[in-house]
């Protein structure tokens, strides 16, 4: 080893004050001088061979070298780990209000209770935390792990930097949009907006994502594509595609003039009036409510959804509302029909139409057609020349 190189050790001892740092120093130092010392013709022959090569197609750049592992680029080795730079400290200065300066890292010192974290974080007990009030503005919300705040969407979760919260509706589902690569279009009002227009391809126009260039019959329609008779095109699976005509996008499909979409997020079309809760209803049922029902026997729906029969003694007969206690036609149930001839309904059941009469007229006389009441006294109803009679 020689003079030139202790010269550079005590310089270095010289400019730092901590003992860990010193060791560090004459470590490298004899590291350095030992291999200095043992290197043989092998190592010389090695070097040149490095030289000649220099052409040689260059290597992939790589973060630095922390123990048995290597960085990545965006990371630095601090207290033996790869960690988010904003993680590393020479200081606890350099740390925030919550933390102190362990070998280089920042960790959680509960001797500063009190003091503030970075961003949107609080201190709490020493560590620091999400506020229960979320204080980031603009409806975003506080990430835990660095105290950053971002676009809130995707059921609470965030968006990346750079990127805004895409609600499209109700129904559909979230995502985040590049502002980098696109234009968010049409605000919400909460931060969030309703598309996402491809740049170079899209506009917006009225908060709608439309072509820049317009299709053949002047129409402008979004998702990059021009659709037979100016129809918008829908999106699949497999990206946009045009509807048959009279057709409206459902999710990934579209539905007919005869349908409705029912769950745009299942994508699925149901007969107009028999869509409830997301599915369809079957058969001759029809979305009330939010439920299937039948409005020729429901109760709660009888004719029309709605509409209520649960009177005592109502009953709901093929849609219309009907009292069982005097319904010639439902008489005591639905469907239990009089004579009409000879009988009406009283207290829910058929009677023979004299026997409600009062005496002397409880005698009856059908001639097959009409049906009439004798007064006492007549015991037969007399058939002279086709005209019958009381006798």
């Amino acid at each position: 080893m020689d003079s030139n190189r202790f010269d550079d050790i005590g310089r270095a001892l010289a400019g730092r004050g901590s003992r860990r740092g010193a060791l560090g120093v004459l470590t490298g130092a004899a590291i350095g001088g030992l291999t200095g010392l043992f290197a043989g013709p092998e190592l010389e022959s090695e070097a040149k061979g490095k030289k000649k090569g220099k052409g040689k197609k260059r290597k992939k750049p790589q973060g630095e070298r922390c123990g048995r592992v290597t960085c990545r680029l965006n990371e630095r080795c601090c207290g033996g780990r790869c960690v988010d730079p904003f993680l590393c400290c020479d200081g606890t200065e350099d740390c925030n209000g919550c933390q102190a300066c362990v070998d280089g890292l920042c960790e959680v010192d509960l001797s500063r209770n009190g003091a503030p974290c970075s961003d949107c974080l609080v201190c709490n007990d020493g560590a620091c935390e999400v506020p229960n009030d979320e204080f980031c503005q603009n409806h975003e919300l506080c990430r835990p792990e660095n105290g950053r705040c971002c676009a809130k969407c995707l059921d609470d979760q965030c968006c990346e930097i750079g990127e805004v919260c895409i609600k499209s509706g109700a129904s559909a589902a979230n995502s985040c949009c590049n502002t980098v690569r696109n234009e968010p279009c049409g605000a919400n009002g909460d931060g969030t907006f309703r598309a996402c227009c491809e740049s170079g391809i899209e506009e917006c126009v009225q908060d709608t994502c439309e072509l820049k260039i317009p299709c053949p019959d002047g129409s402008r329609f979004a998702r990059g594509l021009c659709c037979e008779g100016g129809q918008a095109s829908c999106w699949g699976p497999a990206g946009p595609f045009c509807p048959p005509l009279g057709h409206t996008c459902c999710g990934a499909a579209s539905c007919d003039s005869t349908q409705r979409c029912c769950d745009e997020s299942r994508s699925l079309c149901c007969p107009k009036g028999q869509c409830a809760a997301g599915q369809c209803c079957t058969g001759d049922l029809k979305g009330c409510n939010g439920e299937c029902g039948d409005t020729d026997t429901d109760r709660r729906h009888c004719g029309r959804c709605g509409f209520n029969c649960d009177a005592p003694g109502f009953e709901c007969c093929g849609g219309s509302c009907t009292n069982l206690r005097s319904d010639d036609e439902n008489c005591g149930a639905c469907g239990n029909a009089c004579n009409p001839r000879s009988e009406v309904c009283r207290e829910g059941e058929c009677r023979e139409i004299c026997s409600h009469n009062q005496p002397p007229w409880q005698n009856p006389c059908d001639d097959g057609v009409d049906h009439w009441c004798c007064p006492d006294g007549s015991t037969r109803c007399c058939r002279l020349s086709g005209n019958p009679h009381c006798c």
